[in-house]
């Protein structure tokens, strides 16, 4: 049992299985199995020190402390989200919405705070808008937040560009690595403010500023193919 700490507190919780329990830090409430504390006290270093950076910079505030529940295998990860047996997708790895975010400590250490902070992200951008926020704008931001630059390298595979209508009303803009790379052509270029923009946006009801994003997405586009 680690030492008692006013912002790192361990006990045993009643409503999870009798082998896990819980850490506790300033901003969060992290849930994992008993034998694997130290794996649990490090990925709470990585969230809590990416904390401030991210709710900053998108100017977002949180009520309460953020659940982060790690699960031993992949297998019991994908029961507790309701796809397990769905081969569409196998490839889940973390979750992130309604202040809880789930993963599974079956990944790599580094591979894990990453998509910790990546589901994180959704955790932060829901609070800004808690309704439909379309594929490049909700997934940019996080793959983004979680410094996941290896994305870009898929570019190189890309044989060809979705049109403005295709990316943004049709959502067959599901490709990770062009909403990474175009939100960071964005928040270099225009700043978070327009990243925050975007993200405020009543997209449900066409309340946006398309101007506005055609004309960075015609920017974008030509730092992307010369």
């Amino acid at each position: 049992m680690p030492a008692k700490d006013a912002l790192n507190k361990v006990y045993e919780i009643i409503d999870e299985q009798t082998n896990y329990q819980t850490l506790e830090t300033e901003h969060l409430k992290i849930i994992y199995p008993k034998s694997e504390f130290s794996k649990a006290e490090e990925v709470s270093k990585e969230l809590e020190s990416n904390y401030e950076r991210i709710t900053k910079n998108l100017g977002a505030t949180l009520d309460e402390k953020v659940t982060v529940k790690l699960f031993e295998d992949k297998t019991s990860l994908h029961k507790s989200i309701g796809c397990y047996g769905k081969k569409k997708l196998e490839w889940v790895t973390g979750t992130g919405s309604k202040g809880i975010i789930k993963s599974t400590l079956e990944l790599d250490i580094n591979h894990l705070k990453q998509v910790l902070v990546h589901e994180f992200t959704h955790i932060v951008t829901e609070k800004i808008n808690s309704d439909y926020i379309p594929f490049v704008f909700r997934e940019g931001i996080a793959t983004y937040e979680a410094g996941q630059k290896n994305l870009k390298d898929e570019l190189k595979s890309i044989k060809s560009l979705p049109s403005e209508c295709d990316w943004l009303f049709k959502c067959q803009f599901s490709n990770y690595s062009l909403a990474y790379s175009f939100t960071e052509f964005i928040t270099e270029n225009y700043g978070y403010e327009k990243i925050i923009e975007f993200l405020k946006a009543d997209y449900r009801h066409n309340k946006f500023d398309l101007d506005s994003i055609k004309g960075i997405y015609k920017a974008w586009v030509g730092s992307v193919l010369t």
